[in-house]
């Protein structure tokens, strides 16, 4: 089976840009939740509660939706099983 590395990679940049942790559920749960978990300083939210909850919900909201976008994306990849000849191969 063949990784699709550039996606793997946009995932990647989704986090760190969008200052979030996606935790995907294994494939065998069969399930297309996934947490999102803010990794943002805690130093750059407001002090006062509501306005940090106001904060981290515009914050997680803007990450879901980024990653629908990249589902959307992904939905497009395919999965292929190739056979290699042991010739000249590593392993």
């Amino acid at each position: 089976m063949l990784l699709n590395f550039n996606l793997i990679h946009r995932i990647g940049q989704f986090e760190s840009s969008n200052n979030v942790r996606a935790v995907f559920p294994p494939v065998s749960d069969e399930s297309s939740t996934v947490l999102l978990v803010f990794e943002g300083a805690e130093d750059s939210l407001p002090k006062d509660k509501k306005q940090k909850e106001a904060k981290l919900t515009e914050a997680l909201s803007k990450a879901a939706s980024a990653i629908s976008e990249l589902a959307k994306e992904a939905a497009d990849v395919k999965t292929e099983t190739l056979n290699v000849d042991q010739v000249g191969h590593c392993g």
